[in-house]
């Protein structure tokens, strides 16, 4: 049996860099994240500009979207939000095939499902979601002694969720620290990203 001090010596803290000042004061506002949020326009997004704007110039556009239009068709650079959706509006459409970033890692969805139910429960009873002008928090505080089980249990259902935060090599996707004495273990992320995941969920 694993002891409670090797669950936290086979941890791994997962930290993100992060906009902390930008991302807290949006939250605060309850507004969307816009400065936070980046876009990266796929192959097909990009040949649908170039065919919805071919009748204007690369100068004009860079002028209507305030960016430089080059850097987006040639370069294939992640743009802010704000960019994006100047983009939309000049060519008159909905959307336009793109994949979403917070910092340097894609944007996390959670699904609809049981899974995600169940880790909103868990987040509802015994996690705490926490900001300061340093780095965004989730935690998820339990009983290593008394509910043993249950700790693996929600260890690997965090390690399956979030598989893709997990740092190449490392055990889990997060670190772990002990507390309320020797009985109190937290879980704990760094993570900008699963924070934002988890706001949007309504926690």
């Amino acid at each position: 049996m694993v002891n409670l001090h090797e669950k936290i010596n086979n941890s791994k803290i997962n930290v993100q860099n992060n906009e902390s000042k930008n991302y807290l004061n949006l939250i605060d506002e309850g507004i969307e994240r816009k400065s936070l949020i980046k876009i990266k326009i796929n192959e097909e997004g990009l040949r649908l500009i170039r065919e919805g704007l071919k009748n204007y110039t690369q100068k004009e556009i860079s002028s209507k979207i305030n960016h430089d239009y080059s850097a987006i068709i040639n370069k294939k650079l992640k743009i802010p939000l704000e960019v994006f959706e100047k983009l939309k509006s000049l060519m008159q459409v909905d959307d336009i095939p793109h994949e979403r970033y917070i910092g340097n890692k894609k944007k996390i969805k959670l699904e609809e499902n049981g899974e995600i139910a169940e880790l909103i429960g868990i987040m509802l009873g015994d996690g705490h979601l926490s900001l300061d002008e340093a780095k965004s928090k989730v935690s998820i505080a339990l009983n290593a002694i008394d509910d043993e089980m249950y700790l693996d249990y929600v260890m690997d259902k965090l390690n399956n969720i979030f598989r893709d935060n997990q740092p190449e090599g490392a055990k889990n996707n997060f670190s772990m620290e002990q507390s309320d004495g020797n009985k109190g273990i937290e879980i704990i992320y760094f993570s900008k990203n699963i924070h934002f995941a988890l706001k949007e969920k309504g926690l």
